[in-house]
C-alpha cells in the first residue's frame, strides 16, 4: 500500500467518518435507554458506540490536507483566509439561529447566547459545537507547527516524536493534577496529537512513499489487541488514535480494491459536505434531545437524518455563494 491512497481518498474518508459519527450519536442514545430499545438496537450499539473515532479520522486527514495547502502556498494570511472563510460563515449560519432558539426560547437563558456562540461555555462543559473551535485552533497554530517540523534543521521524525511525547505528557499530567478541567476539555485536548500526526504524515503522502507492511499490520492489529473503550479515558483516547490509523488503512484498501465506483462516489460527495452535515446534525439532535423527543427510536432518528440533509443543502448552497464572494 502507498501513502498516496490516503490523499486520493481524502473525501471518501471524510464521508465515512461523518456517517460513523452520525451512527455513534444514534447508538449513544440507545446506550442511555437500553431498557426501552429492541434487541437489534443493542447489537448495533455494540459496534456503533465506537463511532466517535470518526473524529480522529477527520483530524488526521485534516492535518494531511493542511500540510498540502501550506506547502503549496506558505502564505500565512492566505492560509488563514482560506480556512476561516470555509468554517466561519457556515458555522454562523447554523449556530446563530440554533443558539437563539436553544438559549432564548427553549432554556429561557438569553444571557447565555454570546458565551455559547463564541465557544466560551465549552469550559463550562457545553460541548455542542466544540469541534468547530478545536479545528479553528489547530488551523491557527498550523503555520507554526509546519515551520517547526519542516523548516527548522533536524530530523522531521525526531522533532515530531519530541512534540508528541511532550504534548501527551502534558495532557497526562492534566488528567492527574487537574482532573475536573481535564474531564471538561479532554474531548478536544486528547484529539490534538492525531492532527499533529496527520501533519507529520503529510510529507509521506506528498512523496507517495510506500507503507511498510509491518507498520500497516501493527496499526490494524490495534483494533483487535487494544480494547476499544467507550469510557474515553486518557489512555483510551491515545489508543483510539492508533486505532483510527488502522481503520484508515482498511478503508483506503476497501475504497481502492473492493467498493464499486458508485459507492465511492457517494462517500466522496458526502465527504465534500461533511462539515455542514456535522453542524446540522448536532444542532437538530441537541434540540430534539432537549425537548425530550426519543431520539433512540429509529423513526425519530430517521427524521433527524432527513432534516440534517435538508439543512445541509440549504447551508451549503448559501455558504458556497458567500465563499465565492469572499475569496
Amino acid at each position: 500500500m502507498n501513502w498516496n491512497l490516503v490523499s486520493k481518498y481524502r473525501s471518501h474518508l471524510m464521508g465515512f467518518s461523518i456517517l460513523f459519527i452520525v451512527l455513534f450519536h444514534f447508538c449513544e442514545m440507545i446506550g442511555t435507554h437500553k431498557e426501552l430499545v429492541e434487541a437489534w438496537q443493542l447489537h448495533l450499539y455494540q459496534f456503533g458506540r465506537y463511532g466517535y473515532i470518526g473524529v480522529e479520522i477527520f483530524l488526521f486527514v485534516s492535518g494531511i490536507g493542511c500540510f498540502f495547502s501550506y506547502k503549496k502556498n506558505p502564505d500565512i494570511l492566505q492560509f488563514y483566509k482560506k480556512r476561516f472563510i470555509k468554517i466561519l460563515p457556515t458555522y454562523c449560519m447554523v449556530a446563530i439561529p440554533f443558539w437563539i432558539l436553544f438559549d432564548v426560547f427553549i432554556l429561557n437563558k438569553p444571557n447565555s447566547f454570546f458565551i455559547d456562540f463564541l465557544g466560551i461555555s465549552f469550559f463550562n462543559d457545553v460541548r455542542v459545537f466544540w469541534y468547530v473551535f478545536l479545528i479553528l485552533g489547530l488551523y491557527f497554530i498550523h503555520p507554526l507547527l509546519y515551520n517547526y517540523l519542516y523548516n527548522i534543521k533536524g530530523s522531521v521524525f525526531f522533532k515530531f516524536l519530541f512534540l508528541e511525547v511532550l504534548l501527551l505528557g502534558f495532557i497526562g499530567w492534566l488528567s492527574i493534577a487537574h482532573t475536573h478541567f481535564f474531564d471538561i476539555t479532554e474531548v478536544a485536548l486528547t484529539r490534538i496529537p492525531i492532527y499533529i500526526f496527520g501533519v507529520y504524515c503529510g510529507h509521506l503522502v506528498y512523496n507517495k512513499e510506500s507503507m511498510p507492511m509491518v507498520i500497516v499490520i501493527l496499526f490494524i492489529l490495534t483494533l483487535f489487541v487494544l480494547p476499544l473503550n467507550a469510557e474515553k479515558t486518557y489512555l483510551m483516547r491515545v489508543f483510539n488514535s492508533l486505532q483510527s490509523i488502522g481503520i484508515i488503512f482498511i478503508c483506503t484498501f476497501v475504497f481502492e480494491y473492493i467498493l464499486p465506483r458508485f459507492v465511492n462516489s457517494i462517500l466522496c460527495f458526502i465527504g465534500k459536505y461533511s462539515f455542514e452535515i456535522y453542524l446540522g446534525h448536532v444542532a437538530i439532535r441537541k434540540i430534539m434531545n432537549q425537548c425530550g423527543i426519543p431520539t433512540y427510536q429509529l423513526n425519530i432518528y430517521f427524521i433527524i437524518v432527513v432534516l440534517t440533509i435538508i439543512l445541509t443543502c440549504c447551508v451549503s448552497f448559501i455558504s458556497e455563494k458567500i465563499q465565492k464572494r469572499l475569496v
